[in-house]
């Protein structure tokens, strides 16, 4: 049988993030492997902490990440050079427009100058931000600079992608034709998405991971979590959508949390 670190794609095994007296994650281990694997949370579960340290951003308290059985710790180059990420609050320089700042960020990752000219228009376009594409960066709307985040994480075509709220803030037809881009590039990728909106999971394709005051209580296929509601409940899966199973969890948290007998 094949152990965590034979499995192909991005493990993390027992990360813990501490602050001072504050303990943000708590011992999660998760597998990620190609397709979307949906970190979802309520605010302050950790979501982004663990983001941060799978993507090499923040060092561990404690535990590893391995990318293609490789510790990114021993060898971050190795990871970094196949990552994309998206930071939950990405902030471009404000007075660059984003033809300049993705120029700027392709010479950052070492992309040939005659290949990132065209990654640059190709992902303006892709993201409809070509007709801003000489606007400085102070003058776009909040969607439009969560996009330019988006598209100089693609800049590189990276096979490991890790995202945290990349539909945040987006119209509705932005956030749809964001989702649709990242359903396209999971087909051949790994992606990790952090987000706050249930909706944008496709249930039947997408992995969970659910944390819970810096904890890891559910991972797996999204249905599963929508058949374990209904099997729990006595309903078809039909009659339960993926945000009643989610809320039935939380709930079941809460109770257990209720019963745990107080420390000594």
């Amino acid at each position: 049988m094949k152990g965590p670190l034979d499995r192909p794609g991005l493990v993390l095994e027992d990360l813990w993030l501490a602050f001072g007296r504050k303990t943000a994650v708590k011992g999660v281990t998760a597998w990620c492997g190609v397709g979307v694997s949906a970190v979802v949370g309520p605010n302050g579960s950790g979501k982004s902490c663990l983001l941060r340290m799978a993507a090499g951003i923040v060092r561990p308290t404690r535990g590893r990440v391995f990318w293609l059985g490789v510790d990114a710790a021993g060898d971050p180059f190795f990871l970094k050079d196949a990552l994309g990420y998206l930071p939950q609050r990405p902030v471009p320089y404000p007075d660059m427009t984003p033809r300049q700042f993705l120029s700027h960020m392709a010479t950052l990752k070492a992309i040939p100058r005659h290949l990132a000219g065209a990654r640059r228009d190709h992902l303006l376009a892709e993201l409809g931000l070509a007709r801003v594409a000489d606007v400085p960066a102070h003058r776009l709307s909040h969607g439009q600079r969560a996009r330019l985040g988006l598209a100089q994480a693609l800049l590189n075509d990276p096979y490991l992608l890790i995202l945290d709220e990349p539909t945040s803030g987006q119209a509705p037809e932005s956030r749809l034709d964001i989702l649709a881009l990242i359903r396209r590039l999971a087909e051949t990728r790994v992606v990790v998405m952090a987000t706050n909106e249930l909706s944008d999971v496709d249930v039947d394709r997408d992995r969970l991971l659910c944390l819970e005051e810096g904890r890891l209580v559910f991972q797996g296929p999204a249905a599963d979590l929508v058949d374990r509601a209904r099997v729990s409940g006595g309903a078809r899966r039909a009659e339960v959508c993926l945000a009643e199973a989610y809320l039935r969890l939380r709930r079941s948290l809460a109770t257990a949390g209720k019963k745990r007998p107080e420390p000594a």
